[in-house]
């Protein structure tokens, strides 16, 4: 089984052999057009068919490929955990970046060993409480799951 790291690091192709890809006709913009084209993409990992990602915000199925790859290695980065390591790169990057994955990944595996617990986190990720606060104040979908895991154990939700 590939890991979680190695999946992050895959170019584009690669990462779309280890996928299922499946077209087909989804609502969305077109106008007069919709619905004639399977130019909607959903991409499932072949070997952990419970990840998979969807977009059909385009007309073209090449864009569509292109953001249901991004959505998927997000995926992967919410559902797979790894052991705890100190970040070393750059926390100030944006969602777009190509290494996001792989930070919000990094992050994750830190809150989780530390049963989501700030303070840890932060010395596990090798990083202040003040950084990982931005990071979760820049990415709401983050920041709404970080919360939900803190529910889950019964902690009162992060306010920013």
């Amino acid at each position: 089984m590939i890991n979680r790291n190695e999946l992050l690091n895959l170019g584009p192709e690669a990462l779309l052999a280890v996928c299922r890809m499946a077209c087909f006709r989804s609502t969305g913009p077109g106008g007069q057009h919709r619905n004639k084209t399977d130019s909607a993409v959903r991409l499932t990992l072949k070997e952990i068919p419970e990840i998979t990602a969807t977009a059909d915000d385009s007309r073209s199925q090449h864009q569509n490929k292109t953001a249901a790859l991004k959505r998927l290695r997000i995926e992967i980065a919410y559902a797979m955990r790894d052991e705890a390591s100190v970040w070393t790169g750059d926390v100030k990057m944006n969602s777009s970046n190509p290494q996001y994955p792989y930070l919000v990944a990094c992050l994750l595996d830190a809150l989780e060993t530390a049963e989501y617990q700030l303070a840890n986190a932060a010395e596990l990720f090798g990083q202040s409480t003040g950084q990982i606060n931005k990071i979760l104040r820049r990415d709401d979908t983050l920041r709404q799951y970080v919360n939900a895991q803190r529910q889950k154990r019964n902690m009162k939700a992060l306010r920013f």
